[in-house]
């Protein structure tokens, strides 16, 4: 879950020239909702729901904006504790982040200096957080720079594919146990994160 409408409501909350864009399949009849909150809020000219585009578009597109933002809900283990796409998405568009405070996604956030973190998905916290960055704009440029740093020398493909190679390498090993190549894994990931 998303707190899309949160972010919406935040968006007043910023300067004039500050538009949002919402790119994304329409679950449950979400882009309705969500087009009729833009409406009440006379945020037509600066709320613009979009269709999703193909992934092979998606960071091309990405790289005209400033800042992603990850509005996350943590109402089950899953929104906990995975990282969602998007963060490695507005990563490689060099976007500076601004996300829920989560388990996974703080420690990337901070720990790589990419942006902003908010303790609740509510609009006054998700405007602040936005505004950290705007009020800065050597901030904001150095956040965007760390983003797509990180997603260079650390989040891409090509270093997740040795990482899980050598973990499923170790996993068939007659001579390690399962548990040991897991842990041998998320320690790999943990020395990342810090």
């Amino acid at each position: 879950e998303r707190a899309l409408d949160e972010l919406i409501r935040a968006v007043p909350r910023l300067p004039n020239g500050v538009h949002l864009v919402i790119l994304g399949f329409d679950s449950k009849g979400t882009k309705a909702v969500l087009q009729q909150l833009v409406t009440d809020l006379s945020l037509s000219d600066r709320v613009h729901i979009m269709d999703p585009l193909p992934p092979n578009e998606l960071v091309e597109f990405s790289t005209g904006a400033d800042i992603g933002v990850i509005p996350q809900i943590l109402a089950s283990d899953n929104q906990r504790f995975a990282n969602p796409n998007k963060l490695f998405d507005y990563m490689a568009s060099q976007l500076a982040v601004v996300a829920t405070d989560a388990p996974t996604i703080t420690p990337i956030v901070r720990g790589f200096s990419i942006g902003e973190i908010f303790a609740n998905p509510r609009a006054e916290e998700i405007a602040d957080a936005i505004m950290k960055l705007l009020r800065d704009p050597a901030y904001l440029r150095a956040c965007k720079q760390s983003a797509r740093k990180a997603a260079e020398q650390v989040f891409f493909w090509e270093r997740e594919e040795e990482k899980l190679t050598t973990l499923y390498l170790r996993l068939q090993s007659p001579n390690q146990d399962w548990l040991s190549g897991a842990r041998a894994y998320s320690n790999d990931v943990q020395k990342i994160t810090k």
